[in-house]
């Protein structure tokens, strides 16, 4: 027979069954393994493409099973399950390792998840993390369990816990077997017979399963062999499979082998190498004799003992006969030796023989006289007698007697014993016939007792013996008793007539014993359901009616019940007196009262607001408690608080179930449920585009929250500037270190932000210039580009046209006349930074405008230095200029300007020759310049030359009035002033006769400058006049001819 203490639970049984590999179902091609097949039916199969690092089959390798061994050198296979597994994890391995230093004997495929062996430490790895314990490379198969679970994370060997400790939180997206995920380094050397991954932790009874489960496959058993049946007593070896240690035998022995002489069963149990205690056992069985079944027999008669083993053996009884049974006919000790064939005896048990004298202790008494009716029956020998038989036949123990005769009885007793004995009677009256009335009470209630005893006539009964076995007796004819205890008690009447014959009648009557009301009751706390527990004690018979009063009238027909257990709450604290009564089936009663104090439940009444994840709940508490009070929060996520305000952060989002237990100083507890809502923190990230010195810098938030929205976002730019907007930007005003901040908030308000810090990574500038911003429709136009640490330039010239040359040139038509455009230059490098560049260009209709403005004059000995300021006020670019030059005593040179003069372009031009100085202090003629200019574009003339001549006082600071033209004149003159500094005008037009003409110029204060006034003469007659010209009260006059 063979007992197994092994596990018969399927890991494909259990919940949170993700992958399973199985040595036995690794399929061979070419003799190495391509494809692992997985068992879980998920179809995780790990394969390997290279025949090189296949690992390898070794069938029965262990315990009849096959296993797959990987080399240690680049035998590894790998699995993507395509799906994401996050922590905890149960992982099971059953291998043996050969010649490992470094390796993994499995590991995830992205990240350090798994079953890491380095220099004699197997550990449980992830990340950075280690749970691990010292052991000596190499060694035997071993059960490895792995718990990775965050700060309760195990190791197991063999069922045995060898380390325990953190482990970082993870995703596992698939599994390396044979090395780690970074292929080419700690690769495993040693042999997987079975491996299984649960994505979560089991209970200790389902990880003792699994366990149970490998050894069952995997562990050997222990072994004792076939059960043993002998025909002879000599002793018998039994012998177990070696290889386990820790041996012991239901003897107690501990060796390997143990000689047994005595039938029957035997169990050795021993501890295989992965540590599991098995156990066998054997039945083994000797001859075996058989004893008396009665030791116990009559005087006078005898009993045998057969052996039962018949011939084969010698044998030889204590009084030294022989033979395989014998006949006892004595008390006392018999025993028999035995000796088989081969020499080996066997003694058996000393059996002891009684002889039976009951029938020497039966007596019916001496001869006697009776009345007639009474009872004869044995006087000892009784006690032991169970069967009568009387001369009559009848087989009663007693015998009444009617005449006078000799009565007999043969009485039997367990034995079997027969005793026999006779009694001569003498008859001599009538006795009365006894009997009496009698019930049943229950304990506390009075029996009465009333004779019905009869007689003859003749005879009367004359005295009443009443006795009672609680040893109470009377004398009256009827009684009434009270019993002092329950119980069954004899009541016997002895009546006697007044001839002297007496009888006798024995009645049994029952006290019954009362139940005793008593009860529990579990809960002493307001608007709390309280269980009643009926613990009354039944009496002589079992309780059947309960009648419970709980003391609180206001509940009418709720303040009784008649269930044996009733269960009631009380909605107020106070005392309450409660009444229990029960009944028995024999209706006796007893109740009971008792005071319950009844204790204030806590009124709960608490709040969590609403808040972010990893954000402090904010809670509100007013509940009603009888202090000093107990609190326990549980907040749904195995944390837990004992503070009556806790502090609770979430790390996750969603609706959140919080539970809190409240306790009071009086015991009573109550737990309320709230809900409340951890919205999710938006998680605040930004992309950021080229970052170039003096380049315009975009960043675009690429932030994002699980559930709800983002309600609003801004940006800190070096600390100062302030952006709105998901996607904006700034220019990178120097290569220093630049930091961008953004900060994002929901719509709940949870709010996060990033920071970055980084390095402008080149420099750029766009910017060109124009040769004039004023450009003539139909002129082409030369772009120069300024720009720095460019690569490539886009124009848009606002005319609809395009470019990507470094300068290019454009013709704006006439179409955009009166115009301003936008010119728009955007640079960009390799880097990816751009920058752009604006400027405006004015278009206007070709003309041609030249303005002569600003004398300088320079006195160089007896000449004279002269410059004039020439302005183009047109177009069209100048590209030559006549200039002359008069004086107060007429045209002075002439002399040629030549250059490209652009439009809004001003120019002094100094002229090469230095005419001589005019200034004579002794005239009253103020000395003077004046410079008047002809320009030509493309060979055409100015239309329009009233701003083509400036002249200069270059003796005093009056003012000059220039030499009137034409004059004589037939319809217009023009008059030229030059005014050094503010005076006040005025100029009229006087005849030969001295009366005013007209009045040309009004008296008025003139400002520094050079004025010219054409005045229409043409209602003025033909004559000689003068004209009259007056500065600060000072007048001059000057000769003006009209003719016709």
């Amino acid at each position: 027979l063979t007992t197994q203490l092994f596990g018969q639970v399927s890991p494909a049984s259990i919940p949170g069954l993700q992958f399973w590999v199985i040595g036995d179902s690794a399929q061979v091609v070419s003799g190495s393994l391509p494809v692992w097949n997985d068992e879980s039916g998920n179809a995780y199969n790990p394969a390997q493409a290279l025949t090189n690092q296949q690992p390898s089959v070794i069938p029965n390798a262990l315990n009849g099973h096959s296993v797959v061994h990987f080399d240690g050198v680049n035998d590894y296979m790998q699995v993507n399950f395509g799906t994401t597994y996050i922590t905890p994890q149960t992982f099971f391995v059953v291998f043996k390792d050969i010649n490992t230093f470094y390796g993994k004997v499995y590991d995830g495929i992205s990240n350090y998840n798994g079953l890491r062996y380095y220099n004699n430490f197997l550990a449980l790895r992830i990340g950075g993390d280690l749970v691990g314990y010292s052991k000596t490379s190499p060694f035997d198969y071993i059960i490895s369990t792995g718990e990775f679970n965050g700060g309760v994370s195990k190791i197991y060997e063999n069922s045995v816990l060898k380390s325990s400790g953190y482990l970082g939180s993870n995703s596992l997206t698939g599994i390396t077997l044979g090395s780690s995920f970074e292929i080419g380094s700690k690769w495993f050397g040693g042999e997987i017979a079975e491996l299984i991954m649960f994505n979560t932790i089991l209970s200790p009874a389902d990880r003792l399963n699994v366990e149970l489960y490998l050894n069952q496959k995997y562990g050997a058993a222990i072994s004792i062999g076939p059960d043993i049946v002998t025909s002879d007593f000599c002793a018998v070896d039994l012998t177990c499979t070696p290889g386990f240690s820790n041996v012991l035998w239901s003897t107690g022995e501990t060796t390997t082998t143990i000689s047994v002489d005595s039938p029957g069963y035997y169990t050795v149990q021993g501890t295989n190498s992965f540590g599991y205690v098995t156990y066998d056992t054997i039945n083994v069985t000797f001859p075996e004799i058989n004893y008396p079944s009665d030791l116990t027999f009559c005087l006078g008669d005898s009993v045998e003992w057969d052996t039962g083993l018949g011939g084969g053996y010698t044998y030889t009884w204590d009084d030294g006969s022989n033979g395989a049974s014998k006949y006892i006919t004595n008390a006392g000790n018999h025993s028999v030796h035995i000796e088989d064939m081969y020499g080996c005896t066997f003694d058996s048990d000393i059996q002891f023989f009684v002889v039976d004298t009951y029938a020497q202790t039966v007596s019916l008494g001496a001869d006697t006289s009776l009345c007639s009716g009474n009872l004869i029956g044995l006087v000892s020998g009784g006690a032991a007698t169970i069967g009568y038989l009387w001369s009559d036949n009848t087989t009663l123990n007693v015998l009444p007697v009617s005449s006078t005769n000799d009565y007999w009885v043969e009485a039997t007793n367990i034995n079997g014993c027969v005793a026999k004995d006779t009694i001569h009677v003498f008859v001599s009256g009538q006795a009365p016939t006894v009997n009496f009335s009698h019930q049943n009470k229950c304990l506390g209630v009075s029996n009465v007792f009333n004779d019905l005893s009869s007689s003859i006539i003749s005879d009367p009964i004359v005295s009443w013996e009443w006795t009672l076995s609680d040893g109470s007796t009377a004398s009256s004819q009827n009684l009434t008793h009270t019993f002092a205890n329950p119980g069954i008690y004899i009541v016997n009447l002895v009546a006697t007539s007044a001839g002297g014959c007496n009888a006798y009648h024995t009645e049994q009557v029952e006290v019954y014993a009362p139940p005793v009301a008593s009860y529990t009751h579990t809960g002493s706390c307001s608007d709390q359901v309280m269980q009643f527990t009926n613990q009354s004690t039944q009496g002589g018979a079992a309780i059947n009616q309960y009648a419970w009063n709980f003391g609180q009238p206001s509940l009418g027909a709720m303040n009784v019940s008649s269930v044996q257990n009733p269960y009631r709450s009380f909605p107020t604290a106070g005392t309450y007196a409660m009444t229990l009564t029960v009944t028995d089936a024999h209706l006796c009663v007893d109740d009971t009262v008792i005071q319950i104090n009844v204790n204030a439940t806590p009124i709960i009444d608490v709040f969590a607001a609403d808040a972010c994840t990893n954000a402090p709940v904010q809670f509100t508490n007013n509940t009603v408690v009888q202090a000093p009070a107990l609190y326990l929060w549980n907040f749904g996520d195995n944390t837990t608080s004992i503070l009556p305000l806790p502090s609770k952060q979430y790390p996750t989002e969603g609706i959140k179930t919080i539970t809190v237990k409240v306790t009071a100083a009086n015991g009573c507890f109550t737990t309320d449920t709230i809900q409340m809502t951890v919205h999710p923190v938006p998680v605040a990230s930004f992309d950021l585009g080229p970052h170039c010195k003096g380049a315009f810098t975009e960043v675009q938030s690429t932030s994002t929250i699980s559930s709800g929205s983002i309600a609003d976002l801004f940006w800190v730019v070096n600390l100062t500037d302030t952006l709105n907007g998901d996607t904006t930007g700034y220019e990178i005003a120097s290569i220093n270190q630049q930091q961008i901040q953004l900060f994002v908030t929901s719509d709940f308000g949870c709010t996060d932000d990033q920071n970055l810090f980084f390095d402008p990574e080149g420099a750029i500038s766009a910017g060109f210039t124009v040769p004039s911003s004023i450009v003539a429709c139909g002129d082409t136009v030369a772009f120069t580009n300024t720009s720095l640490g460019a690569t490539s330039y886009t124009w848009s010239f606002g005319n609809e046209s395009t470019s990507t040359a470094i300068s290019p040139t454009t013709v704006y038509d006439c179409s955009y006349e009166d115009s301003s455009l936008m010119v728009e230059l955007i640079t960009s490098n390799s880097l990816g930074c751009v920058d752009t560049a604006y400027g405006y260009v004015w278009i206007g209709e070709y003309a041609v405008d030249l303005q002569v403005d600003n004398i300088y004059f320079q006195a160089n000995g007896a000449n004279a230095i002269l410059g004039a300021e020439l302005k183009n006020l047109g177009t069209a670019p100048l590209t030559a200029i006549d200039l002359d030059v008069y004086s107060e005593a007429g045209f002075v040179m002439h002399e040629v300007w030549t250059g490209n003069l652009l439009p809004n372009q001003t120019e002094i031009y100094v002229f090469s020759n230095q005419p001589a100085m005019t200034l004579n202090a002794d005239d009253d003629v103020l000395s003077y310049y004046c410079v008047r200019g002809l320009c030509y574009a493309n060979t055409e003339t100015e239309p329009d030359l009233t701003n083509n001549e400036v002249c200069k006082n270059i003796e005093s600071s009056e003012v000059i009035l220039k030499p009137l033209y034409p004059n004589p004149t037939g319809s217009t003159i023009t008059m030229g002033l030059i005014v050094p500094q503010s005076a006040d005008v005025s100029a009229d037009l006087v005849d030969d006769q001295g009366r005013m003409v007209e009045q040309l110029i009004y008296p008025f204060t003139m400002e520094a400058g050079e004025y010219t006034y054409v005045f229409d003469l043409a209602q003025v007659a033909n004559g000689t006049y003068v004209l009259r010209f007056t500065v600060d009260g000072k007048t001059e006059l000057h000769r003006l001819v009209v003719l016709r």
